[in-house]
């Protein structure tokens, strides 16, 4: 039941590769398994501008396991990292301002002042 079929597309003609893998199977390890290497490629949503990180399981992409339950096809572009553009890259500072404890903090207080009761009050 954990089975996907995934359709990866390999060049601008369309040409594609049907594969079947584990849902905890990660883009580097489909990557490899139809010969591109996954230090220089990346998967790429089929008709968006979403990339996969290729040391996640697929299961963890939501458009992986939206397509999956809706059995549709889980369609992914073999993407050269080159042809990414920049304005998807994380910087050393993303890094460094998500990673803060306050960013943390903030949020899980967020949680708790958006609560709405049963009645639709909020609560506090």
């Amino acid at each position: 039941r954990d089975t996907l079929r995934v359709e990866l597309v390999t060049d601008a003609a369309g040409k594609s590769s049907e594969v079947t893998c584990k849902g905890k199977s990660t883009g580097a390890e489909l990557l490899a398994r139809i010969g591109f290497d996954p230090d220089s490629h990346t998967l790429k949503v089929s008709g968006r501008a979403e990339y996969l990180d290729s040391q996640i399981p697929l299961d963890h992409f939501e458009h992986v396991v939206d397509s999956w339950r809706l059995d549709r096809p889980i369609r992914l572009v073999v993407t050269p990292n080159a042809l990414i553009p920049d304005y998807f890259s994380r910087s050393d500072e993303d890094d460094a301002v998500d990673g803060k404890e306050s960013n943390f903090r903030l949020y899980q207080d967020q949680l708790f002042t958006t609560a709405v009761s049963k009645r639709g009050d909020r609560k506090s």
